[in-house]
């Protein structure tokens, strides 16, 4: 530790320990005599540090992509990382805050991703298997997008459909750029609401007072030949366990209509990198992003193996620059300030390039899926 601190030591113990032999210099104990007598426990890596990333990732020849650590770590070690790989320089380097892959040819390598603590030892590692692959031809596939805000602000899926030429389905938006995005919407609000402050379900079957995918073509048979549906719900939900099942329910829904449509769900994903805009929403980012990558370690393991049911999760999230990827503004440090600080300007919606690094890992994944 490279600050100033202070300890509470009762020296009856201390008198009585193994640390009986320490000295004081000026009113402070050695450090080192108290050093070498502390007896870490071995406690499990766990505690240390987790990962929420999955096993395999994809990446397309020729176009940049990156893992940023803060997306797929929880610690609660100051340390660093570093990374190996069996791919060299320059397909692959990173930074303090990512790893980037700029392939030139097609084939899997693996990345170790080590964190490691200010004495250089391993706190905890994590091996993900990257698939470098060509691009595919996804001209005329049959989208639809169904979300929150972060569906509603439309760059992911019209970045995507713009790397694609994919056609996009939905009620909302703008022809040719549709979708079935609604601010503030939770999953259960798909599920269960006809309509919340004049916005309409489209999906509700007043009959059956719910979510009715196949009700929902019955009202718009130009999108009954949809070839994927993506779902991007759970920043309103709060990413929980009630949310996974609310997931569930809605996949039923549409597989029940159609079992060879490809589902494509995304996971958590990271707000601003601190809380100096969090004031319009009165939120902590730092404990909204650790109960993000809690819901995401589930999350990929939970569907990591349902490909066979035509069931894909996406994580979209861990090419996002939680520092960069959020608009920001210059504001006095106060009220009797002249200098002026950097905040963000919003915490919670990403800015563009945000969405658009979002859609270059759908773009990516979709190529692998649909390829």
């Amino acid at each position: 530790v490279n600050e100033e601190a202070y300890m509470i030591v009762n020296w009856a113990e201390v008198n009585t320990a193994a640390g009986a032999g320490m000295t004081i210099e000026n009113g402070r104990i050695r450090e080192e005599c108290l050093l070498r007598r502390v007896v870490i426990p071995d406690i499990p890596q766990s505690e240390f540090v987790s990962w929420a990333v999955p096993s395999d990732f994809y990446c397309v020849v020729g176009k940049q992509m990156r893992i940023y650590f803060d997306e797929i770590c929880t610690t609660n070690v100051y340390g660093f990382f570093t990374v190996s790989s069996t791919r060299s320089y320059p397909q692959v380097t990173y930074s303090d805050d990512y790893v980037e892959f700029n392939t030139t040819e097609t084939g899997a390598f693996t990345v170790t991703i080590k964190r490691k603590d200010y004495y250089n030892r391993d706190i905890g590692s994590v091996q993900v298997v990257v698939h470098s692959i060509n691009e595919a031809d996804l001209s005329g596939k049959k989208f639809m997008f169904i979300g929150d805000s972060l569906t509603a602000a439309a760059w992911i899926q019209n970045t995507f459909k713009d790397m694609s030429g994919c056609t996009l389905y939905g009620t909302r938006g703008t022809s040719p750029y549709l979708h079935e995005g609604r601010s503030g919407w939770t999953s259960a609000n798909f599920l269960n609401d006809a309509s919340i402050s004049g916005v309409v379900n489209a999906f509700y079957n007043p009959t059956k007072g719910a979510f009715d995918f196949a009700w929902y073509m019955d009202q718009h048979p130009e999108f009954a030949d949809v070839e994927v549906v993506n779902l991007f719900l759970g920043r309103n939900d709060g990413f929980n366990d009630g949310l996974r099942a609310r997931l569930e329910t809605l996949i039923a829904d549409i597989h029940a209509y159609n079992p060879d449509i490809i589902i494509t769900v995304m996971g958590a994903y990271n707000v601003a990198a601190d809380n100096s805009g969090a004031g319009k929403y009165l939120q902590n980012n730092v404990s909204f992003n650790i109960s993000g990558k809690n819901y995401n370690r589930i999350f990929f393991a939970d569907y990591a193996d349902r490909g066979n049911a035509n069931v894909y999760p996406i994580p979209q999230a861990v090419n996002l620059d939680s520092r960069y990827d959020y608009g920001r503004m210059e504001v006095p440090v106060s009220a009797r300030h002249e200098e002026t600080k950097t905040i963000y300007t919003d915490n919670v919606h990403p800015a563009k390039t945000g969405y658009q690094h979002m859609a270059d890992v759908y773009f990516a994944y979709m190529n692998h899926i649909l390829g």
